[in-house]
């Protein structure tokens, strides 16, 4: 029964939300989907973000197609990435050994070692990206101190349509 102690817990645990989820604006992301195109899969959302009708949700959910992204295939069909910025080394990573392609979000920071893997003359994916406005109108958070909190983040962030499609 949910009202014994233990159950009363686990319940409290599982609507605890992750710190550094944010998501753009449902206009931002419009704009973003009308200017880079369309994507099928949203990879990095929950029950109460997502921006696409399928969506992969770090946890289980009874509406997300999957949870946990990293398990599922990116290969084949256009897929939007907005994840926690301490996770793009891999978010890129696995883009590029997969082959996909889609639509990323991603801060503008150019020392970092995932920054050319996507942005470089040589090996870079980017086919094209505009910088988005960085107002209190176009993020949701679940935290005051998310990373897109107003004064808590201050490099410009990026939309950006990738493919590696066309990598070895």
């Amino acid at each position: 029964p949910r009202e014994e102690p233990d159950q009363v817990e686990a319940d409290r645990l599982s609507k605890v939300r992750e710190f550094g989820d944010w998501w753009l604006s449902e206009s931002l992301f419009a704009e973003v989907m009308q200017r880079l195109g369309q994507c099928e899969v949203d990879c990095f959302a929950d029950e109460h973000s997502h921006q696409l009708a399928e969506f992969h949700s770090r946890d289980w959910s009874p509406s997300a197609a999957r949870f946990d992204t990293f398990t599922a295939s990116w290969a084949g069909r256009p897929v939007y990435l907005c994840p926690p910025p301490q996770l793009l080394f891999a978010v890129v990573s696995k883009a590029r050994r997969e082959r996909a392609f889609g639509v990323i979000i991603c801060p503008v920071w150019p020392a970092k070692g995932w920054w050319p893997m996507l942005f470089s003359r040589e090996v870079g994916v980017v086919v094209e990206s505009f910088r988005l406005p960085h107002d209190c109108e176009a993020f949701g958070t679940n935290h005051r101190s998310s990373v897109v909190a107003p004064g808590c983040f201050s490099a410009p962030l990026l939309a950006a349509r990738f493919d590696c499609r066309h990598l070895c």
